[in-house]
């Protein structure tokens, strides 16, 4: 028996998970919620890197640093943040959009894929 054998009676043996209708809608629900929060997260960094550069130009014109801190380093500091923001906020809108395609499609492949990837944010 080879390991591709084995697999398929693995698969269709007892440790097969199938998903039932009320698991289906909690998991839709929970992808239109991610999906919501990935919006949002999206628009809040736009609106960071936006603050980023008015207070940057804000602090430049004052030509006073702030804590110590001059206008370029801290419009560096915000840009850095909002870069570091960018992955989980990409993860997340992924994982929501995969979810709601595996759900409605009975894609299993691609919704085990996701499930084990949640992790990964």
């Amino acid at each position: 028996m080879d390991y591709f054998d084995r697999n398929k009676e693995t698969e269709t043996g007892i440790f097969k998970m199938e998903v039932d209708t009320t698991a289906q809608s909690h998991f839709l629900e929970m992808a239109r919620w991610t999906k919501f929060l990935a919006i949002m997260g999206f628009i809040f960094m736009g609106l960071l890197m936006i603050a980023c550069f008015v207070v940057g130009l804000f602090l430049a014109n004052s030509n006073t640093p702030v804590a110590g801190i001059n206008s370029t380093m801290f419009a560096t500091i915000y840009l850095v943040v909002a870069a570091i923001y960018i992955y989980p906020i990409y993860a997340l809108y992924k994982y929501s959009t995969q979810i709601k395609k595996a759900m409605r499609f009975n894609y299993h492949a691609s919704f085990y894929c996701r499930i084990v990837g949640q992790a990964s944010f």
